[in-house]
């Protein structure tokens, strides 16, 4: 247990090592090819996103953390499906339907921080929503099962790798604030089909086989506390930008 231990904790390690370097790239390269203004707008505009996926998300990701782990130990593997069935059914239509509402309203939004250009960096970025909420499955899926050599694959190498690599290329080809948003949105796309092949492929016992149903307020009453509390984390994390962006 002790090796075990040691081999995910120096995994995990690596993984944010990795996290922090391609971040710190990806920063280089945006703030070096574009405008101030542009890179504000993009900050400010995924800044909302992740506030508005929170939300969305109901903090029902976190359920599967606690659910899944107890019903594999007591080889219930019926019952983990039906969580991750669940809580992806769940997530899955309320982060598409907050997305067409954020697409709806977007303009006002816009109006709120006082940059037109905003509701169209919203109207690109609405599509990361669903996509957002699949992510977030997947981390969850992984470390309820324990294999977070997957999910530093996933979330420090595979999306932060296409995302360096897709932004730099459309920058130097001209595109601007799209070119900052696409790299955004196919580094999501290739991390979340990735982590989706991972899964499929190494923890079948998830995805395949007979579905016993789960009691949904059990599920809700779990993770709403968490949502909360992830919400503070996400205002807090992020309060600098908003305030730059109202008063700014």
């Amino acid at each position: 247990r002790t090796a075990i231990l040691a081999k995910q904790g120096s995994i995990t390690f690596a993984g944010d090592v990795m996290k922090k370097v391609f971040g710190f790239l990806i920063v280089a390269v945006m703030t070096r090819l574009v405008s101030p203004g542009i890179y504000g707008l993009f900050v400010i505009a995924t800044s909302l996103v992740l506030l508005i996926q929170t939300l969305a998300g109901l903090g029902l990701p976190k359920a599967i953390d606690f659910f899944v782990p107890q019903y594999l130990n007591d080889d219930d593997y019926a019952s983990a499906r039906g969580v991750m069935y669940t809580v992806g059914a769940i997530v899955l239509v309320t982060s598409t339907l907050v997305a067409g509402v954020l697409v709806v309203f977007r303009w006002q939004v816009a109006e709120l921080f006082g940059e037109p250009a905003l509701a169209f960096a919203l109207l690109l970025l609405a599509v990361t929503l669903p996509m957002l909420a699949a992510y977030n499955i997947l981390l969850a899926s992984f470390n309820a099962i324990k294999r977070l050599t997957y999910r530093v694959y996933m979330r420090d190498f595979v999306r932060p790798t296409v995302r360096l690599l897709v932004t730099a290329g459309l920058l130097l080809s001209g595109f601007g604030l799209i070119g900052i948003v696409t790299g955004y949105v196919v580094g999501l796309l290739a991390a979340v089909i990735v982590g989706t092949l991972l899964l499929w492929r190494n923890a079948p016992e998830l995805l395949r086989g007979s579905v016993s149903a789960v009691k949904r307020r059990l599920l809700v009453s779990y993770a709403a506390p968490l949502a909360v509390a992830g919400i503070i984390y996400v205002i807090l994390g992020q309060i600098d930008y908003f305030v730059i962006g109202l008063l700014g």
